[in-house]
């Protein structure tokens, strides 16, 4: 298996997401994702998922909780000093569908809002760079703000 990666530069990258169930989360450690598949991501590189938009986040995840949480990274001193890779679909093999990009640092993060009643809108099949065939997934979704929800969240 061929383990490809892309250093990029933060210019080139735009705005990152990350979603999650949990709320209070401040600050990311890289890690092996607890639902990594095997045979279809890598198992080898401790990391945190971003990309390009919230839609794609809910792609890479699958998500199943009833409320998530949409995350930022906070350009401070530690993002700065971070390494993002762009993980080839020998890595994951969605990545071309997914936009992800891998922080291999800890990160701070800062929650922008909440995701409810989000619904896949489509499926499709289609062929990833490294020959399997992949369910990919159009999400839609409701985004608060987080100056619109309450921050009552124990």
């Amino acid at each position: 298996m061929v383990r490809q990666k892309y250093e990029i530069e933060k210019s080139d990258m735009g705005k990152l997401f990350h979603v999650s169930c949990n709320p209070n989360l401040t600050s990311l450690i890289p890690l092996i994702p607890a639902n990594a598949v095997a045979g279809f991501e890598d198992y080898w590189t401790p990391r945190i998922c971003f990309s390009t938009s919230i839609g794609k986040c809910l792609m890479a995840m699958e998500p199943y909780e009833p409320i998530l949480y949409v995350f930022t990274p906070l350009l401070n001193e530690k993002y700065h000093g971070a390494r993002f890779i762009k993980p080839s679909p020998y890595m994951v093999t969605d990545a071309d569908f997914t936009d992800e990009h891998w922080c291999l640092n800890e990160i701070d993060v800062e929650c922008i809002g909440s995701i409810t009643n989000w619904r896949i809108t489509e499926k499709k099949y289609k062929n990833s760079g490294v020959k399997k065939r992949l369910c990919v997934k159009t999400y839609e979704y409701d985004f608060t703000p987080i100056e619109m929800r309450n921050l009552n969240v124990y």
